[in-house]
């Protein structure tokens, strides 16, 4: 929720009416979007990480994504392991205002007239987005699919559209199992594993800790949950090279 205000003028206009959004929330989840209007559509060639930034209430900054949708300034933090354990109980939003030539306009041309500065309180949890399990969207880069083969050099990248839940998540929980003359080691490798949450998308790596060889990465096997317990999808088995 809005708790301090925001001013926005014309160049060689009227005054602006400014609002944000969520309306009617006094607290939101560490990854819900914090939504800032301008009263009229906001220039999304305006918003950048130049314009528009996060921090803690002391100043300490905050990593962030910054775009704008439905014409209004949007700002989702980078939620990460680090984050979630040290959690702001505020976030200050600050829009750059003239004279600098990276103030907030609106698409008619008006800028915000100074600098603002908009506080939001959230609370220490991250939060699903809609009642859809989790899907995995990339490994590395490529669509799952059948048969998939993957040539690593760093971590294995997986790309979810969804919240899992951090509790979910541990070496133990996401195994690689050593492939040897085609046949899967039973004692599995349990990799460096590191997450971070951007709103709704989830990535999760997973470090083979300068191990070599192949590996087969079977989500089947793996006990990571989403925010509602429900099982990523779809499943899949590839084969992974650690060169």
């Amino acid at each position: 929720m809005l708790l301090t205000g925001l001013a926005a003028a014309g160049c060689g206009g009227g005054a602006g009416t400014a609002s944000a959004e969520p309306a009617g929330r006094r607290d939101v989840a560490l990854n819900s979007a914090l939504v800032i209007g301008l009263g009229e559509p906001v220039d999304p060639l305006s918003v950048t990480a130049a314009s528009v930034s996060a921090a803690r209430l002391d100043g300490r900054p905050l990593g962030s994504r910054v775009g704008v949708a439905g014409g209004r300034v949007v700002v989702e933090l980078v939620v990460d392991e680090s984050l979630l354990a040290d959690p702001p109980e505020a976030v200050a939003v600050t829009l750059i205002g003239l004279p600098s030539p990276h103030a907030v306009r609106t698409l008619d041309g008006r800028r915000l007239v100074a600098a603002a500065r908009l506080d939001f309180r959230v609370t220490s949890v991250l939060e699903p987005r809609g009642a859809l399990p989790a899907r995995l969207l990339d490994v590395d880069g490529q669509p799952p699919r059948p048969g998939l083969q993957l040539t690593v050099d760093g971590p294995v990248v997986l790309r979810l559209d969804g919240v899992l839940d951090p509790a979910s998540l541990s070496p133990q929980a996401c195994p690689l199992f050593p492939l040897e003359n085609g046949l899967v080691l039973p004692v599995p490798v349990e990799p460096v594993l590191s997450w971070r949450c951007i709103g709704d998308r989830f990535e999760l790596e997973l470090g083979l800790d300068g191990q070599h060889g192949r590996f087969q990465l079977d989500l089947r096997r793996f006990r990571w949950r989403d925010l509602a317990g429900g099982i990523p999808e779809p499943t899949l088995v590839a084969e992974v090279a650690a060169p």
